[in-house]
């Protein structure tokens, strides 16, 4: 079971998840947010980031730290230019029992599928815009 810092433990199941409640309250990355960056994290722990600008200005940071075992497929080619406040760029976030120590997550985006385990899963606000 991962350890989660700055939001409620996400649901398991197939159904998967687009909106967090958050220790600022809940936040819906579908419908509300943009997906910025996904950024993989070696020091100090190898991990995964999802950074999104929400409607409201605000900058979230969903991570993952202690990650094993990703692995990410490239979905659809977008081509050229599309504009990414108009498309949704996060389809959902799926969670399943993992090992003792890690939940097992797979993050479906506009850019494709990324798969892994993790130990530990925190919201972070960098200064927003």
């Amino acid at each position: 079971m991962a350890v989660y810092r700055g939001l409620r433990p996400l649901e398991p199941g197939a159904g998967g998840t687009v909106e967090l409640e958050t220790d600022r309250g809940y936040r819906d990355l579908h419908n509300d947010a943009t997906l910025r960056s996904i950024d993989m994290v070696v020091a100090p722990r190898a991990g995964v980031r999802f950074t999104f600008g929400t409607s409201a200005g605000e900058t979230l940071v969903l991570g993952f730290a202690d990650v094993v075992g990703f692995t990410f497929e490239s979905g659809q080619d977008l081509g050229g230019a599309w504009d990414p406040d108009t498309e949704e760029t996060l389809y959902e976030i799926a969670t399943w029992a993992g090992d003792a120590h890690r939940e097992s997550f797979a993050v479906d985006t506009i850019l494709g599928r990324a798969t892994f385990a993790a130990a530990e899963v925190s919201v972070e606000w960098p200064e927003s815009r």
